[in-house]
């Protein structure tokens, strides 16, 4: 008897399993969209003393303005979220286009006797890669039938190749240690790469989206992410010093609040319009100088610092499986 009731119970799973599997293919829907848009806005880099009073050392800022990327979504989510609760997912992936991307500027505040700028660059910015990922997970739920409520997390992970060319610099002439002139009375000029510099980030962040369609063909969806979860490893190289500096920072301020537009004029096929604002700031921590090219880093006792402050405007068109 037990052995029929095994036998009777696998049989009752075999048979399941294509039922499980028509019952996922008509509640669920998978999309894909080849995506194309542009970032606009900057990357910091900064350099605190060991004050503890966040008095900046140094600032370089690396403009986006624009910088275009092409890439793609694929997408798992319910077919009816109006209707039934269910889970999705969300990847996008976005390669940028490689080019000038506007200035890189570059401040210095070294001296004890005045708070002016003691040093001051400005140079072409040109992204040499640039890689954008997010996997974003979570449940959607159906309000009245009207609108669908969405919780998520999400993982991020972005990173900037740049590279500061040729420009002009102005510095305040040194008169001994921590004490300059209070005026830019050097004037110089740079030829050929002066700074190298790559940045990435690591973000989680739990966040919430409204999906609302308004029309038999539009729809749009509103979405909100915050978290202090976001962590960035960054590279620098000055060229012409031969110096090399590498961060590693934790704990910023993570905020994200984006806008979606779908126009379906077919059941399979539809157009997106997709708007975010990405903000992080406040994400410090440890900062190794050395030689470049030698491997050898001392840490400093200054902190390094980041931030990024970029909208991102995109346009797709895809299908649903």
């Amino acid at each position: 008897m037990k052995n029929v009731s095994i036998v009777v119970l696998c049989i009752m799973v075999f048979l399941s399993v294509p039922l499980a599997g028509e019952e996922l293919i008509r509640n669920y829907t998978v999309s894909m969209s080849p995506l194309f848009g542009l970032f606009y806005g900057q990357a910091g880099e900064i350099l605190y003393d060991n004050s503890g009073q966040n008095k900046q050392l140094s600032r370089l800022d690396w403009d986006m303005e624009p910088l275009f990327y092409m890439g793609g979504r694929l997408a798992l989510s319910p077919s009816r979220p109006l209707e039934l609760w269910g889970l999705f997912f969300r990847l996008d992936m976005k390669f940028g286009v490689p080019g000038k991307t506007g200035t890189m500027e570059d401040r210095d505040w070294l001296a004890l006797n005045h708070g002016n700028i003691t040093n001051f660059s400005s140079h072409d910015n040109y992204t040499q890669k640039m890689i954008d990922l997010g996997l974003r997970g979570g449940a959607s739920f159906p309000l009245l039938e009207k609108a669908a409520l969405k919780i998520y997390g999400e993982l991020l992970y972005t990173r900037f190749s740049f590279s500061a060319r040729n420009g002009t610099g102005q510095y305040a002439r040194k008169i001994s240690e921590g004490i300059y002139e209070p005026s830019l009375s050097i004037h110089t000029s740079f030829a050929g790469d002066v700074i190298n510099y790559i940045q990435s980030w690591f973000v989680f962040s739990p966040g919430l989206s409204l999906f609302y369609p308004f029309h038999r063909f539009f729809s749009a969806e509103l979405d909100f992410a915050i978290s202090p979860f976001a962590f960035s490893a960054a590279e620098d190289q000055h060229l012409k010093t031969s110096i090399e500096s590498r961060d590693y920072m934790s704990w910023g301020l993570f905020l994200e609040p984006g806008a979606s537009l779908y126009f379906t004029p077919l059941e399979k096929f539809f157009f997106s319009l997709d708007f975010s604002y990405r903000f992080i700031t406040g994400v410090k921590g440890k900062s190794f100088e050395g030689i470049l090219g030698t491997g050898n880093y001392v840490r400093t006792q200054n902190k390094a610092g980041a931030g990024l402050s970029r909208f991102d405007v995109s346009i797709g068109a895809g299908v649903r499986l």
